[in-house]
């Protein structure tokens, strides 16, 4: 319950950007690596604990992400201590409201299936540990709330609630209960790749701050505060169009931060 009160605060919280937000570029691709705290079910009778998951991510289009997610959390069952893996895979469409430069809320939906590996304690007649045995497995609808905080164009920390139903709960766990709901707080690093050349927030990046984009600017390591020309370089006396060029630019960099 205290995770699904967190969540509906953060989907409001960011809804409230949503207009003015731009998208992060298309075709981006978003590795990542995360440390995730689980909290099960009630009827499932497993301890709350910590697993580890990876995420793959695609950008088809700007805000949008198409992300894949693995977990593996190994648990055990709280009445007779025996091990249980839990696997969950996961797959969500993701929107990116971007804030500043490079951080973003994030929201996101899709489906989630859990499957579950019981080893039981103790020893077989052989003298032998007792084997892992599939005791059930589950699909159900999940939502994703969380925030991209940027520590550059490439590497960022991630940090997501996850909130998944299931209608019919592995049985082999439960006691036949028609509903159960299962929460997750994920925090790790995400690497996003194929953004070069444009900012978090959308169109063209201008790295020096000169008002020509990065794009266009042949001189891409002026200093702050030296009048460039059209193409990024620093005026000289040689150009005879320095004063027509420098005012343009100090336009151009007046309607931009405008």
């Amino acid at each position: 319950m205290k995770l699904r009160a967190l969540v509906l605060p953060c989907l409001l919280f960011a809804g409230l950007f949503a207009p003015a937000a731009n998208a992060q570029r298309q075709g981006t691709v978003e590795f990542g690596a995360y440390v995730r705290k689980n909290w099960f079910g009630e009827s499932y009778g497993l301890h709350q604990v910590a697993g580890a998951g990876a995420r793959l991510g695609f950008f088809p289009i700007r805000h949008v992400e198409l992300e894949a997610d693995a977990v593996f959390t190994p648990t055990h069952t709280t009445a007779y201590f025996d091990k249980v893996n839990v696997m969950r895979f996961a797959g969500m469409l993701t929107f990116h409201m971007p804030i500043g430069e490079h951080s973003a809320f994030i929201l996101g939906g899709g489906g989630v299936y859990n499957r579950y590996k019981l080893r039981e304690n103790g020893l077989d007649q052989a003298g032998n540990a007792k084997p892992s045995i599939d005791v059930g497995h589950e699909f159900g609808p999940g939502a994703l709330a969380g925030f991209r905080f940027g520590l550059g164009d490439v590497v960022s920390i991630r940090l997501d609630g996850t909130l998944d139903r299931f209608g019919k709960p592995a049985p082999e766990l439960t006691e036949n209960i028609d509903k159960d709901w299962h929460y997750g707080f994920q925090a790790g690093l995400a690497f996003l790749f194929g953004n070069r050349g444009e900012s978090f927030r959308g169109g063209a990046a201008d790295a020096d701050k000169d008002g020509v984009m990065d794009t266009a600017d042949q001189c891409p390591n002026t200093p702050r505060g030296t009048q460039v020309n059209s193409s990024g370089c620093p005026l000289t006396a040689a150009n005879p169009d320095a004063a027509a060029d420098s005012l343009r630019m100090r336009m151009r960099a007046d309607s931009m931060a405008a």
